[in-house]
């Protein structure tokens, strides 16, 4: 992936790629996510189902295709994640500032009300693509058949759990 692209008239510095082939570009007030169309479009659809639910997610700006490449662009939450005011907290004052801390639960809370609004009943197949079963046999060989043995034991565990929406990446790095 190019160091910088320019979509729609922004443009937009390479922060790194995702395991799934994904780029993600910052700009000022924005963020560009580009790859390949089954990744974008599966990112995108599970973004969407999100707003609907009201979790606290940034707003989707643009979607469509860059040569070969689909994207979406989602406006920024913020310029400052929680795990950096974590961080600037610590350096300075030797713990987190309280404030900080009970702007992160309540955005905790956000996201926890979001995903109990809808569940639904857990399928095999989904379940496994949602943790990527396949895409960690792949990584691993040597022990892809221990751990679909897993998969398979962990599955019969919380089949009978109701399934919800979950983030997927929730952590005060990836928080405003």
């Amino acid at each position: 992936m190019p160091t910088d692209i320019t979509v729609g008239g922004t443009t937009y510095t390479l922060l790194g790629t995702q395991r799934g082939g994904c780029a993600v570009y910052k700009a000022a007030d924005r963020f560009l996510r580009l790859g390949p169309k089954a990744a974008i479009d599966r990112d995108l659809a599970t973004h969407r189902e999100m707003e609907r639910l009201h979790f606290p997610v940034a707003a989707i700006l643009d979607s469509g295709t860059v040569g070969l490449n689909s994207y979406f662009v989602e406006q920024s939450l913020g310029t400052a994640s929680f795990r950096n005011l974590f961080a600037d907290d610590l350096k300075n004052m030797g713990a987190i500032d309280p404030v900080n801390f009970r702007a992160f639960l309540n955005l905790t809370r956000e996201y926890l009300n979001a995903q109990k609004r809808e569940t639904f009943p857990l399928v095999k197949e989904n379940f496994a693509t949602g943790i990527r079963l396949e895409m960690l046999c792949e990584e691993l060989p040597d022990h892809a058949e221990s751990i679909r043995s897993a998969f398979d034991t962990a599955f019969s565990r919380v089949s009978t759990l109701p399934g919800l929406l979950s983030h997927g990446d929730f952590n005060p790095a990836n928080m405003y």
